[in-house]
């Protein structure tokens, strides 16, 4: 199965990667519609679902149904939205982290960070997602949570993968707070000595190892 909204490749009833692998699925809207569909073939024994982070918070209890069924499910999923938060099911506060809870066996794949540093790219592994402007700014904290897309997306949005470091998003709470640390601190520096200016630099770089300034982000 695999949710209604995801048509990164059309609305072929295909589950599509990126690299233009396609397995047969059939579209659902929400939780429900895949629990009638499971109950009208009864005879399965596996339920995979592409993209669960898609679904509706329903999706949770139907999962824990499902195996008390003795059915195997299978399900693919962000971890994390473009924020860098935990992903909310769709008209839900119950994120796909409840989920992971429950999971018997729970796989993280990563990617490779493609920020550029001086002309290169970072090449670090990626656990974030950057949803880019079509130029490639990144975009703002209070962008809607959820737009569909992929690299190929033209005109709109599309995403790239990011390493810690370089999974920058403007107006992000934590990002400002950090700023704001910089610029109180560069104010006193301004009016202290060269001992004075030593110890907060020392503070300084306390604070940016729980709170990292991006490097290379413009």
């Amino acid at each position: 199965f695999k949710p209604l909204i995801d048509k990164r490749y059309g609305v072929q009833p295909h589950i599509i990667s990126h690299n233009q692998k396609s397995l047969a699925c059939i579209r659902v809207r929400s939780s429900a519609d895949i629990r009638k569909r499971v109950e009208h073939y009864s005879d399965l024994s596996v339920v995979g679902i592409d993209e669960i982070q898609l679904l509706d918070g329903d999706i949770i209890d139907l999962c824990l149904y499902l195996r008390s069924l003795g059915k195997q499910v299978i399900a693919s999923g962000l971890n994390t939205n473009f924020r860098g938060e935990p992903f909310q099911f769709q008209q839900s506060q119950h994120t796909i982290g409840e989920l992971i809870a429950y999971a018997d066996d729970v796989q993280t794949m990563s990617a490779l960070c493609t920020h550029k540093v001086r002309g290169r790219r970072c090449g670090d592994e990626a656990h974030y997602t950057q949803r880019l402007f079509s130029d490639g700014r990144p975009v703002p904290y209070r962008d809607p949570l959820v737009f569909v897309g992929s690299a190929k997306t033209h005109n709109k949005r599309r995403y790239e993968a990011r390493c810690f470091q370089h999974h920058f998003v403007p107006g992000r709470p934590w990002q400002l707070l950090n700023s704001c640390f910089c610029f109180f601190f560069s104010m006193h520096l301004t009016l202290l000595g060269n001992f004075d200016q030593f110890y907060f630099l020392r503070v300084l770089k306390r604070i940016q190892r729980v709170l990292p300034v991006p490097r290379d982000v413009h």
